[in-house]
């Protein structure tokens, strides 16, 4: 199967994975492969690329490449329900978060067009973010993770709160 596999994949320019099981050749990714045939990575020798593709066709999966970080839900969180924040009112909100994950967290909503990063002072510049109609969107998600949070999770202990 391997062979004819490979022969498929490579007539059809789609890239294939194969990894060796029970001695049984499996394809494994064969359209999310794509079209990786050159760069770092690519065994011109066997013809396969030795990266992985994390293309993802699922919209779950998709999603949660955008919100599913850690921090990011709890940002979005403030941003709907508080309504627009400083950089510095998010960082004293969230006291465990370092500056740069928190920064990276705000740019890659910003760029998913679910935050927009607004200017309101320009000596020294000064910005908020807010979230926009994209974000408002996930507003439900919240609702319903917040939900499920009070039903199958236990909060912490008051003196565990106190640290």
């Amino acid at each position: 199967m391997g062979s004819y596999c490979y022969r498929f994949c490579s007539y059809y320019n789609i890239g294939c994975d194969y990894v060796n099981a029970d001695d049984h050749d499996k394809v494994v990714n064969v359209f999310a492969r794509g079209l990786a045939r050159t760069g770092p990575g690519f065994d011109s020798r066997r013809g396969i690329s030795m990266t992985i593709d994390y293309t993802q066709f699922c919209p779950v999966a998709r999603t949660l490449e955008i919100v599913g970080d850690r921090w990011t839900m709890l940002i979005l969180r403030d941003l709907i329900l508080q309504g627009p924040r400083k950089f510095q009112d998010l960082q004293c909100a969230f006291p465990r978060i370092s500056p740069n994950t928190l920064s990276a967290r705000l740019k890659t909503l910003e760029q998913h067009g679910i935050v927009e990063r607004r200017t309101y002072a320009d000596h020294p510049p000064r910005a908020e973010y807010v979230v926009t109609g994209k974000g408002r969107e996930l507003r439900p998600l919240l609702r319903t993770l917040r939900m499920w949070g009070e039903k199958h999770t236990t909060p912490p202990s008051p003196q565990r709160a106190l640290r």
